[in-house]
Order: structure tokens, then sequence, then C-alpha cells
């Protein structure tokens, strides 16, 4: 697997252990990849012994992602945590496709 930051923050990945593309679905494939690489929707960066640290969600959009595309839990998820009696929190779709 490989890892890189991109210039935005945004982490990034790549591997064949990672993501192929979506089944019968060349089109969203090329939208989720650029250039083999898999935008992963969330910020981090890498110290100098090489540990990843995920700093949080991307905000807004990324230049491989169509504008305005939202992640509805991701909108839950800072919902949740507007409580001050929630510090973090995720959100598991459960039977969905």
């Amino acid at each position: 697997m490989e890892l890189k930051i991109a210039d935005d923050g945004e982490v990034l990945v790549k591997g064949a252990n990672i993501f192929q593309g979506y089944f019968k679905n060349e089109d969203a494939t090329k939208e989720a990849l650029d250039h083999g690489w898999l935008h992963t929707g969330d910020l981090g960066r890498v110290d100098e012994d090489g540990f990843l640290y995920i700093t949080g969600p991307e905000e807004g959009t990324s230049s491989s992602r169509p504008a305005g595309r939202t992640s509805l839990p991701r909108i839950r998820r800072n919902w949740l945590k507007e409580n001050r009696w929630i510090s973090q929190a995720v959100v598991v779709g459960d039977r969905r496709p």
C-alpha cells in the first residue's frame, strides 16, 4: 500500500488491497480514483517516523470530486458532535447498499 498527503491535506491511498473499482460502473470508478489514488475524504499528516495522523474530515470538495458533493454520514456525525457531551462520533450504515 502507498500513502501520500495531497496539497490540500487530504489522505490519499493506493494499492491492490485498497480499491480496484466499482463493479460494472466505470464512470464511478473514474470519479473515485485519480491516477490510481483513492481520495479518502480525511485530512491528515505523516510524522517524521512515518506514522499517519487523521486530523479530521475534509471540509469542502477536492478537485477530484464533483462540486457540491456532500457526505450524509459526515453531516450526521458533525451534528452529533455539536452536543457538548459527545466528543467523538462515527456513523455506520446498517443493511444499506
